[in-house]
């Protein structure tokens, strides 16, 4: 009974996929592996809290790993902003250190030490923000600007067989302010060649909390306008099929049926297929 209800927890691997997001999953990692991103991808992968996003992600980078060689596998890199928060620091710069750390600990130092200077560069972080002093270290001498930076960084960027995959979820969760500021991070350290973010959220939510955030109106108007132009390409998480909820729903009468002294099932499907 306990393996069959840690299956409402999003699933981590195709065999645990009681509820068919494989395909789904499978289809958007193809498409956007193959895409061109020489200035950068964001991919939108919408639906409601709760309908399986975080599963679809999941089963995304299963996928790159099973099937790209490991020179064209990319580096896949998850960031949930929501759970950064409460730290005493503006959101943006947690946010960006959390990315940083994460960069630096893979293969992929060298872009998180441009992704550092652009930061810097575009006061998203201070220089004062630890850890950041200690990376500075590596940029000795006079400091550039953000335009030359974002230069250097794409051409290191284009030099790559390997793309890099952002994750981000629960934007939908964060106050509007908070929401507004880790968009315009993304915005300005991802536009870059060969790098692909994939923002998972609830968009009306999202839009909600934008036009708050822009124009203090709780309607969705602005805000949608702004993911629309910040968002290239987007994927709404399709309904659950009828026959994959309709088993999914008698694996459950099933295992809550054991707790029961009595069960008849064939009485049980009469009731159900009545209503």
């Amino acid at each position: 009974m306990t393996d069959f209800f840690a299956s409402f927890s999003p699933c981590v691997c195709a065999e645990g996929d009681l509820l068919g997001r494989d395909v789904f999953s499978r289809y958007i990692a193809d498409l956007i592996i193959d895409m061109p991103a020489e200035k950068g991808l964001v991919v939108g992968l919408t639906g409601a809290w709760g309908a399986g996003k975080t599963t679809v992600l999941n089963l995304m980078a299963e996928h790159f790993a099973d099937t790209l060689p490991v020179i064209e596998r990319p580096s896949v890199i998850w960031i949930n902003p929501w759970r950064l928060g409460g730290q005493g620091k503006p959101l943006g710069q947690i946010f960006t250190r959390e990315l940083l750390s994460k960069l630096a600990k893979g293969e992929d130092r060298r872009i998180a030490d441009l992704f550092l200077q652009i930061a810097k560069a575009t006061a998203i972080i201070s220089p004062n923000f630890q850890p950041v002093q200690q990376f500075l270290e590596l940029f000795p001498g006079k400091e550039k600007t953000s335009d030359e930076l974002l230069e250097i960084a794409s051409a290191e960027l284009e030099k790559r067989k390997r793309k890099i995959i952002f994750f981000v979820e629960d934007l939908d969760r964060l106050v509007p302010s908070d929401c507004l500021e880790i968009l315009r991070v993304a915005h300005i350290l991802f536009s870059l060649p060969n790098v692909i973010t994939v923002l998972s959220l609830d968009l009306h939510q999202t839009a909600r909390s934008i036009n708050l955030a822009l124009t203090n109106s709780p309607t969705c108007t602005t805000g949608l306008a702004f993911l629309e132009k910040l968002i290239h390409i987007r994927f709404d998480l399709p309904e659950v099929g009828t026959e994959k909820a309709a088993e999914f729903y008698w694996n459950a009468v099933r295992h809550v049926s054991l707790r029961a002294s009595t069960w008849n099932e064939e009485n049980f499907r009469e009731v159900y297929d009545s209503v």
